[in-house]
């Protein structure tokens, strides 16, 4: 009797909400959508948060798996549209507006490139001088084949922050482009406006079209083969081709980014359990994707062989690794970063104000994979639910927070809102269906692209802290200074190869187009030039050059040696002699950036050490030069742990140049490696004594002198 009222209530209860279930799927979604933004936007205790999740996460999806759902179609193309056929001028309009925010202020609206973007920008800018074929790049071992196509752009169009970021500008369209024609096979009509709508003013697509990093290039990859992969399967007569040209293009995914091999495997799931068939039959096209892959592959796996510097070693957490454990808070961040953002977070290529996905697309995301998981039960249906998953494995699997690991969820998570759209409307009267539909959009529109055009350009310049040491505000400003003085007087000098740590190219690659000490014009000569120098280099520079301008470009970052100071020279025929030895000099290091960009911080220094050997004829017998090349022999001793011979090198800055702040403490700093306690005390003195100090050298005597106090 007990367990007969239990089932009549648990009934009446069903039908209860069965009866209203239109309003009550509208209201927990809602519900949902209050509390993404919620927690997207608004600073909420952690009491708060939990609270939150508990009201409008919890009772929503208990509706939504409670209330019996109408029998929806398989996890394939359904056949029945929501509303009648979209206008072509809407269409027009939808894709006039992504073209436009995707080349609006293309060469600003990001203020300044990261320094990984500079990375990128170097490889492209010698590709268009020098080509080579070489697979793997940089300290990471990042795949080439971005940078090739951005090197052959580099040939067509000088290298510029215009052509830098037009190159992710052209991917990101590109990806539009890919998920209609993949989306079209996908779904209805109206499921493909969503879809590209959603991808057309989504901020992580935008984003990324102003981010020239590899990921937009990956996601285009990824539609490209989930276009070819839905042919393959719904074409009998062509399968054979689409298989093929899937192989090919799974293949050259590799050459994308480092993430592809999910991707592979994912397409190698979908095959093995969606494509129709005898085995025998079966087997035979999936051997010949597998096959095809590890054939593409393999010159991959040659060069990582023979050019391997342990980069996976050093993001990898597996349960070998001794980190496995402990990444699962960091995979929440990850998570939180996709819906809700961090705030106060360090640069992550991540949102700057609430998650990658906005609110509603995060809401009608979690609907559609509920509706999802409730349809009916095909193989096709786990292996799409698998990709969320298997897409999200890099944040399990790596030490450091990295939000472009997981751009191969953009089409799942999109398409997962799609499916929560379609569901919700379906659930509403077919005249109001167009209308709401609207206003989801526009809803989603507005957030995404007040975070894109109005918080994301002036972000940097507001929160600086942000983004740390991965975007450089004296770059910026140089740069800036630069281009006004070459749009005045042409092309100049720029000698950039001197600063100790040249990994940041980020102004190098701005200012490669009018740099002619890296492009030199036979038929002109430079009336200008321009040194980024220390600050602590100013007295001797501005007797030497009185009439040129000088600006210090880290004052008020309290840089520990002082910083950058950027001087601006007009070449004249008294000085034209000692600035064209400069630029020689200059030149002579491009292959030490070369070994800096290739191989980091490297406990072996020899080769860098024996470039700089071979260059030193050049540095010989100028003051100036004499001061930045003992620097930048001693760093690179200092770097291989010669801590003596470091020490004695920054004495010869300071004889064979002249006597600089920064050396002096530097040079303490390095006997203090060495062990000489009071050498290093009678250099950071010297260091207060110079004409100009803009060194910690007073910090660093007040703590020795502490600790002298301290021992026994």
């Amino acid at each position: 009797m007990a367990k007969n009222t239990r089932s009549l209530a648990s009934y009446s209860i069903q039908e209860f909400f069965s009866r209203r279930a239109a309003l009550c799927f509208w209201a927990a979604a809602c519900l949902m959508a209050a509390a993404n933004l919620l927690l997207s936007y608004f600073p909420l205790t952690v009491e708060q948060a939990l609270w939150v999740i508990l009201v409008g996460f919890s009772g929503p999806i208990a509706l939504f798996f409670i209330i019996p759902i109408p029998p929806n179609p398989a996890p394939d193309r359904p056949k029945t549209e929501t509303w009648p056929s979209i206008p072509a001028w809407i269409w027009t309009s939808v894709l006039g507006l992504a073209v436009f925010l995707r080349c609006f202020r293309l060469d600003s609206l990001s203020t300044w490139p990261t320094v990984d973007e500079g990375v990128f920008g170097y490889f492209a800018c010698h590709l268009s001088r020098h080509w080579d074929w070489r697979l793997l790049e940089n300290t990471s071992q990042l795949p080439a084949l971005y940078s090739w196509g951005q090197g052959l752009l580099f040939r067509c169009l000088p290298p510029s922050l215009f052509s830098l970021w037009l190159y992710p500008a052209f991917w990101s369209l590109a990806c539009l482009g890919a998920g209609i024609w993949a989306f079209n096979r996908l779904a209805n009509r109206s499921s493909l406006f969503l879809f590209v709508s959603l991808m057309a003013t989504g901020f992580w697509p935008l984003y990324l079209g102003r981010l020239s990093i590899q990921g937009g290039f990956l996601v285009f990859v990824e539609l490209l083969c989930l276009g070819l992969l839905a042919r393959a399967l719904e074409e009998p007569p062509a399968r054979r081709k689409w298989i093929s040209f899937l192989t090919l293009s799974s293949g050259l995914g590799f050459y994308t980014y480092l993430a592809w091999p999910l991707a592979a495997f994912f397409l190698l799931a979908a095959l093995a359990t969606a494509l129709p068939g005898k085995a025998r039959d079966k087997i035979k096209k999936l051997g010949l994707f597998a096959a095809g892959n590890i054939l593409l592959i393999l010159p991959l796996v040659f060069a990582l062989r023979q050019e391997y510097r342990g980069y996976f070693q050093h993001i990898w957490a597996g349960p070998d690794s001794g980190h496995f454990l402990s990444t699962f808070p960091l995979a929440f961040i990850y998570l939180r970063n996709l819906f809700w953002g961090i705030p106060g977070a360090p640069l992550c290529m991540g949102a700057v104000w609430g998650g990658l996905f906005n609110p509603l697309v995060g809401s009608c995301f979690l609907i559609g994979l509920i509706v999802f998981l409730r349809s009916k039960n095909t193989p096709l249906k786990w292996t799409l639910l698998s990709a969320l998953p298997l897409f999200f494995i890099p944040a399990l699997l790596t030490t450091d927070l990295e939000m472009t690991r997981l751009v191969g969820l953009i089409p799942f998570i999109f398409g997962g809102a799609v499916w929560g759209i379609q569901f919700l409307l379906s659930q509403t009267p077919k005249n109001a269906r167009l209308p709401l539909a609207a206003l989801l959009l526009a809803g989603s529109m507005g957030l995404d692209l007040f975070q894109f055009l109005g918080v994301y350009p002036n972000h940097w310049r507001k929160h600086p802290e942000f983004y740390g040491a991965h975007k450089s505000p004296e770059y910026a400003e140089a740069y800036s200074l630069l281009k006004v003085k070459a749009r005045t007087d042409g092309p100049g000098l720029i000698l950039l190869n001197e600063v100790p740590d040249p990994y940041d190219q980020t102004l190098a690659t701005a200012v490669a187009g009018f740099n002619a000490a890296e492009n030199p014009a036979p038929a002109s000569q430079p009336h200008w030039a321009a040194v980024l120098t220390n600050i602590h280099a100013l007295p001797f520079l501005s007797r030497l050059f009185p009439q040129s301008q000088w600006v210090w470009l880290s004052q008020g970052l309290n840089r520990p040696d002082g910083g950058f100071l950027l001087g601006i020279i007009e070449v004249t025929p008294k000085n034209e002699t000692r600035l064209k030895k400069w630029a020689g000099a200059d030149q002579a290091l491009d292959p030490l950036v070369d070994q800096v960009m290739e191989e980091g911080v490297d406990p072996d220094q020899s080769a860098m050490l024996a470039i700089l050997r071979g260059a030193y004829p050049l540095f010989q017998g100028d003051a100036y030069l004499e001061s930045a090349f003992w620097r930048l022999y001693a760093i690179h001793e200092a770097v291989a742990g010669l801590y003596r011979q470091a020490a004695e090198d920054e004495t010869k800055a300071l004889q064979k140049g002249f006597p600089q702040a920064d050396l002096y403490n530097e040079r303490g700093l390095l006997k203090v490696k060495a062990g000489d306690l009071t050498g290093a005390k009678e250099d950071f003195a010297l260091a207060l004594k110079s004409r100009l100090n803009e060194t910690d050298a007073g910090a660093n005597l007040m703590i020795l002198q502490k600790q002298g106090n301290l021992s026994p």
